[in-house]
């Protein structure tokens, strides 16, 4: 199965589906940090209440999820460095627990200014003006990404005044 495959399944709301394809593919293409982080955004999006029961996902799913999508992005952080990986380990524990993360992301953008995906934080938090056309380049960064991430990143995008 390749990507577009699984990504038209997550599309379709087959999250259970998608998320097992997804691990399937990372065991063939373990170096794959992009579909690592679409795997850890897609997990960590389906441990929210109104998502998971919507879609009614078994509790063993939501369990698996909640604890797999932090230990995605660490190994894939201490493997590969990825920013987008460490961008979205910081943000997860920023929204699950508060954690303050200004600096870090500041200091994230700054050492990777090609990873885009920490304007997220700073649209959505208001930390510093960013302006449309780096919003335009985020959005156009988004392309073959996972579905769930897509939708994440575009509602966070549409739903702040930037």
């Amino acid at each position: 199965m390749n990507l577009n495959q699984i990504h038209k399944i997550e599309l379709d709301g087959q999250i259970e589906s998608a998320a097992k394809h997804y691990e399937e593919w990372l065991e063939e293409y373990p170096d794959d940090h992009h579909s690592v982080v679409d795997l850890a955004v897609l997990y960590w999006c389906v441990t929210d209440y109104g998502l998971h029961s919507g879609l009614k996902l078994p509790m063993d799913f939501v369990k698996l999820a909640s604890s797999r999508s932090r230990v995605l992005l660490d190994d894939c952080i201490s493997k590969t460095g990825d920013p987008e990986a460490t961008f979205w380990r910081m943000y997860f524990d920023y929204m699950d627990w508060g954690r303050e993360i200004d600096e870090d992301v500041k200091q994230l953008l700054k050492n990777s200014p090609n990873c885009l995906t920490p304007l997220v934080f700073l649209v959505l938090n208001k930390v510093e003006p960013i302006g449309s056309e780096k919003v335009s380049k985020l959005r156009a960064s988004l392309i073959g990404s996972g579905p769930t991430k897509v939708k994440y990143i575009t509602s966070v995008l549409d739903s702040c005044s930037w």
